[in-house]
């Protein structure tokens, strides 16, 4: 029976103090913006100690304490803000998270990293060419385009417009094994024309020498045989005439021809001049 009342009276105890710290407990509210003036509360992981705060509303978290809270303020798993709350006070805080204004090629698709959490945001440009990425932690991020060609680069976030272009470039590195095999035909018909160049030379020269031997002799010109001319029969005493002096020329008695048919008239003539 005494130990029923024992027990009792240490659980009234309890309840009397319990609700003395409740009575004692203040709220703590908390309202966060971004950048641009915009209350991001619902957007936040607010953390005081070792519990999470609740929202109140939509612009406001709170947390009832007794005691002063180390409050940390997570955005997309980035430590953006962390300071001392203290119990019945309400506070207002501007972190260093804004909107991401990409402007990108035509017809791409972007992967927008955090590189303080690894966190990755998918954005594309098939509607329109400048993309606006609400509440993106300040710091660096890593930009990846993919498109005609694929391209990562890394930015430094203080707000502001990025503008990505789509860059054409060669990474000879990708390319050397692909050029390398490229360059095997052209490297074994080289080598097979220079070993093959000797034996052509030979098979011309050897061409050559049969043609010349096969190409028929200059066949000499002939001359034409000249005409023989048909002299006149010169008479007898022209004959006689050329090897005779003017004396005996003039001697000489002139030879008459005859025709073969002559006349009584001309014979009877012929007969007296004897």
């Amino acid at each position: 029976m005494v130990r029923l009342v024992k027990q009792f009276t240490a659980l009234i105890l309890s309840l009397a103090f319990l609700s003395y710290a409740i009575v004692l407990a203040d709220p703590i509210f908390i309202t966060i913006y971004n950048q641009e003036n915009e209350p991001i509360t619902e957007k936040c992981v607010v953390v005081a100690g070792n519990t999470t705060l609740e929202m109140y509303n939509a612009t406001h978290a709170y947390i009832d304490a007794n005691t002063t809270l180390l409050v940390k303020i997570y955005v997309r798993n980035v430590l953006v803000k962390e300071f001392w709350a203290e119990p019945g006070k309400a506070y207002r805080l501007k972190v260093k998270v804004g909107r991401l204004v990409l402007r990108l090629p035509k017809d791409v698709k972007a992967y927008v990293t955090v590189l303080a959490s690894g966190e990755t945001i998918e954005a594309h440009s098939f509607e329109s060419d400048t993309v606006v990425v609400p509440n993106v932690p300040y710091g660096l991020i890593k930009v990846k385009v993919v498109g005609a060609i694929t391209e990562e680069r890394v930015f430094n976030l203080q707000g502001g417009v990025i503008e990505v272009r789509e860059y054409t470039y060669i990474k000879w590195r990708e390319l050397l094994p692909w050029l390398t095999l490229s360059l095997i035909p052209v490297i074994g018909y080289s080598a097979y024309s220079y070993a093959k160049k000797p034996r052509l030379r030979q098979l011309q020269k050897l061409e050559q020498k049969q043609a010349l031997l096969q190409k028929p002799a200059p066949s000499k010109p002939i001359k034409p045989k000249p005409k023989l001319l048909k002299l006149p029969k010169i008479e007898e005493e022209e004959k006689a005439g050329r090897f005779l002096s003017r004396k005996d020329r003039k001697q000489q008695k002139p030879v008459v021809k005859y025709d073969k048919f002559l006349s009584i008239a001309d014979i009877l003539d012929q007969l007296e001049e004897c």
